[in-house]
C-alpha cells in the first residue's frame, strides 16, 4: 500500500505497467536485465552528473590556464556535459585523470545503497547493466565484470544464466576505458558489434531501467542517433522507473513513474524491484503485484 502511495496515479501507463512487470518475473518467460543508472550511485554519496561536472568544471577554471572556460560554460549552461568532459581531458590529461580517480573512489555506501544491493542480489541470476563507472556493484555482487570492448558476451550469459555486470562506459580501475567526453560516446557507439548485441539484448529479455537519470536519457539519444531506438528496443516490453519523463521512448518501453516526495533521494525505485522478489522466489506475486 505504502509504494502504491509512492507512485503517480496520475500517469495512466504506471499501474498496468507494474503489474505486467511482475507478471513476467512471475511466470519467467524472459530473463530480467537491470540497466542501472547513475542514481543508484548517489546512494553512495557520488554526485549526479550534473555535480560532477561543474566540479569538474570549477576545477579546471583554478588550476588550467589553457582551459577554454568560456566555451565550457556555454557547454554547461545547456548541459552538454560531454562537450565539458572532452574540453577539460584535452587541456590537461593529467589533471583530467587524477579528478575522475578521486571522484569516482570517493563514495560510502548509505544505508539505503545497502537495501538496493540486497534487493538486486535476491533476483538470481543478478544480469546488470550499467553506465556507471565507479565499482561499487562489483565489490558487492558476484558477477562476471563485462566491458564494453566483451559485450557481445552478454546474450550469451543471458542464455546460460550466469550473472554479469556489464560496463557500459567503463570502470574507474581502467582510466583509459571511461566513456565521458564527446568523442569517446562517438567511439563507443561507432562499435557496431556493442550496438548489435545490445540489440539482441533487448530481443531476447526484459529490461528495467533503475536510477534513470540524465546521463541516460542522454545515452538514448545518442544510441538513437547510432541506431533506430525504436528497432533497438524491439516490441518489449521493458520497463523505466523515473519521476519524470523526459527523453521520449519508444511503445515497447513502459514507464513506472514515481514520487519523488518525500524522499528526495529517490529511494521509491527499490520498491520496485523488492516487489519482484516474492514471485522471482516462487513465493506468488506480493499484494500490490496483484493489483
Amino acid at each position: 500500500l505504502y509504494l502504491n502511495a509512492m507512485l503517480d496515479s496520475s500517469n495512466s501507463e504506471t499501474f498496468p505497467a507494474i503489474s505486467e512487470l511482475c507478471e513476467i518475473a512471475a511466470h519467467r518467460k524472459r530473463p530480467l536485465v537491470f540497466w542501472i543508472g547513475a542514481g543508484t550511485s548517489r546512494w553512495a554519496g557520488l554526485p549526479s552528473w550534473a555535480d560532477f561536472t561543474a566540479n569538474l568544471h570549477k576545477e579546471f577554471v583554478r588550476k588550467e590556464p589553457s582551459y577554454d572556460r568560456a566555451t565550457a560554460s556555454g557547454a554547461l549552461e545547456k548541459q552538454d556535459f560531454p562537450s565539458v568532459f572532452g574540453l577539460c581531458q584535452r587541456s590537461s590529461r593529467q589533471r583530467y585523470n587524477k579528478f575522475m580517480l578521486e571522484a569516482l573512489t570517493s563514495g560510502t555506501p548509505t544505508a539505503i545503497y545497502k537495501r538496493f544491493i540486497d534487493a538486486i542480489t535476491r533476483i538470481e541470476p543478478a544480469s546488470l547493466i550499467t553506465t556507471n563507472t565507479d565499482e561499487l556493484l562489483e565489490q558487492r555482487i558476484a558477477a562476471h565484470v563485462v566491458m564494453s570492448s566483451d559485450f557481445e558476451i552478454v546474450p550469451q550469459f543471458l542464455a546460460e544464466k550466469k550473472s554479469f555486470i556489464a560496463k557500459l562506459h567503463g570502470s574507474v580501475s581502467q582510466i583509459d576505458s571511461l566513456t565521458f567526453t564527446d568523442a569517446e560516446y562517438a567511439n563507443l557507439l561507432s562499435e557496431k558489434s556493442l550496438i548489435n548485441a545490445l540489440t539482441r539484448v533487448f530481443e531476447i529479455s526484459t529490461v528495467v531501467f533503475i536510477g534513470y537519470g540524465l546521463r541516460d536519457d542522454y545515452v538514448l539519444k545518442q544510441l538513437n542517433t547510432a541506431s533506430d531506438l525504436a528497432q533497438l528496443f524491439g516490441t518489449g516490453p521493458h520497463f523505466a522507473c523515473r519521476s519524470t519523463t523526459g527523453v521520449s521512448l519508444p511503445p515497447s518501453v513502459r514507464t513506472i513513474k514515481y514520487i519523488a516526495e518525500p524522499h528526495r533521494d529517490h529511494r521509491t525505485v527499490i520498491q520496485v524491484i523488492e516487489e519482484l522478489g516474492p514471485a522471482l522466489e516462487g513465493h506468488g506475486t506480493s499484494v500490490f503485484c496483484s493489483w
